[in-house]
């Protein structure tokens, strides 16, 4: 551009010259404009102290709106530009802030009159550069972890006060990670547009991170949540065996399976132990709590302990637990075939009679031991386990322990009578009449049976001797033609067959026994 006015420099072209690009010499790169970066305007010809300059830049902002600065707005040359030309600071922030590939436009004006009028100027060649700019990426949160290195997705729950974040930005840039509105500090975006920082001293509560870009219109990721949580001891509050019937700490089962269940902090695992051996671990649910089922027990006590996979690693109070035999008892048949006489006479009775009771009781199993007979009709059985027999027949005994665990056998009972007295003496053809209407049964029996079921004999037989004794019918494997006759001598009974035709008149008590 030439001017020609008596005030004007001579026909020299008037230029602005442009700074050095290196790659191209009409791109200018923002990204590697130092701070103090300058726009250097060459000497004039006619440059004089007293002309007015004006210098503006036009172009477009990163967010597509309009960018305008002006330098220079009707400036005076100093004394110092003479030389040289003129070497303004340049607006380095602000041209950081332009637009990836958009045009920068930058006029150079002089009033060689020293006039303050823009309009009457003098406009150099206009200076047009391409922007190399950064790419304002949008910084994102990929990743948080413990100080473990394991992954916390997002919204979920952590036990560590450390946390490292990990994400991207646009490259050799910065970041500044905030926690609510809190900052965390800032960090540098390497060449691959990586970065990462770790968070101390986290308090007990939600936290909601960001990522901030330093540049361009500051971008912000998206939330990135985390909570808090503090470090819980685990606690075993159940042990059930594989029925489902709680095991109280210390006592036994007969079960080889348990679940093992508790409280923990919320979304960690837990490990459990069987003193120092691991049973797996397990994990714990949102509300803190956990399940485990232990298999394969062997018959020996067990502690089990829950150990949190965090923090500290804390661990629960332990739980014991003893795995005992299964409840077993012999199935062998048990026979009470003692004579056993039941009377209504008011006679005294030594309670028990030998041959009519028996005990037996089981093994392994979690006691108490509870013995309950399928028909209490036949037979009795006492809370050790001794059976007593009441009326011929069988039944079964069966046996069951704390855990609800029945094992039974049966009990056959056999030579249960009741014995009945006649009221008057009789014959002893008469004896047999009564006695068959009675019902009684020809039984074979010896005197030690009724010693073993009456205290007193006396009370059966006042009269000592011969003259004192009772019939004793029928009674088997004797004869059609004899009847057997008992009495008491002392505290024994003797029974002497005597064939009824020697006795045909004799006239005596009897007694027969009916089977019950």
């Amino acid at each position: 551009m030439t001017s020609q006015t008596p005030n004007s420099p001579d026909s020299s072209a008037l230029n602005l010259r442009e700074q050095k690009i290196s790659n191209g010499a009409s791109v200018l790169d923002v990204t590697t404009l130092p701070s103090d970066a300058r726009t250097r305007i060459a000497r004039w010809p006619q440059i004089a102290v007293g002309q007015k300059l004006w210098l503006s830049y036009a172009g477009t902002n990163a967010d597509d709106t309009p960018y305008a600065a002006q330098t220079y707005d009707a400036t005076p040359v100093p004394i110092e530009g003479l030389p040289g030309g003129m070497y303004p600071n340049a607006p380095v922030a602000q041209l950081r802030g332009l637009k990836d590939g958009s045009t920068l436009r930058i006029e150079f004006k002089v009033t060689f009159d020293g006039s303050t009028d823009e309009s009457t100027a003098v406009l150099f060649p206009i200076r047009i550069y391409t922007v190399k700019a950064l790419v304002a990426l949008k910084p994102e949160i990929t990743s948080v972890k413990d100080s473990k290195g394991v992954e916390i997705p997002d919204g979920h729950t952590t036990v560590d006060t450390t946390v490292k974040l990990a994400g991207t930005a646009t490259a050799n840039t910065k970041v500044e990670i905030l926690d609510g509105t809190t900052s965390k500090g800032q960090v540098d975006v390497d060449g691959n547009g990586i970065w990462t920082r770790d968070v101390t001293g986290l308090a007990v509560t939600s936290h909601s991170f960001t990522a901030k870009g330093l540049y361009a219109s500051n971008p912000v990721s998206t939330v990135r949540r985390v909570v808090v949580l503090a470090a819980l001891t685990p606690a075993i509050n159940s042990v059930k065996d594989s029925k489902g019937v709680e095991i109280p700490d210390g006592h036994t089962t007969v079960d080889t399976t348990v679940k093992l269940a508790g409280t923990a902090t919320a979304n960690t695992k837990v490990e459990i132990l069987d003193g120092t051996t691991s049973k797996g671990q397990a994990d714990v649910d949102g509300n803190g709590m956990w399940t485990r089922d232990v298999t394969g027990l062997a018959v020996t006590s067990h502690s089990f302990t829950a150990k949190g996979l965090y923090a500290s690693n804390p661990v629960s109070t332990v739980r014991r637990v003893v795995v005992a035999h299964p409840l077993a008892i012999s199935q062998s048949q048990m026979n009470l075939k003692g004579f056993k006489l039941i009377q209504n006479y008011g006679w005294a009775t030594p309670g028990e009679v030998i041959g009519n009771t028996e005990t037996r009781v089981p093994t392994g199993g979690v006691p108490p031991y509870i013995f309950t007979p399928e028909n209490s009709t036949f037979a009795s059985v006492s809370t050790d386990g001794k059976v007593i027999g009441l009326k011929n027949g069988s039944t079964n005994i069966i046996v069951s322990d704390a855990s609800k665990n029945r094992v039974s056998y049966q009990v056959v009972v056999s030579n249960v009578y009741r014995l009945i007295t006649s009221s008057s003496a009789m014959t002893p053809a008469e004896a047999n009449t009564w006695a068959l209407n009675q019902g009684g049964r020809a039984v074979r029996m010896d005197g030690l049976a009724l010693n073993y079921n009456f205290s007193v004999l006396a009370q059966m037989f006042p009269t000592e001797g011969a003259s004192g004794g009772r019939w004793h019918v029928p009674y088997e494997g004797v004869p059609p033609g004899v009847r057997f006759y008992w009495r008491r001598y002392a505290d024994e009974v003797v029974a002497t067959g005597y064939p009824i035709s020697d006795l045909p008149t004799n006239r005596q008590f009897a007694f027969t026994l009916v089977p019950v």
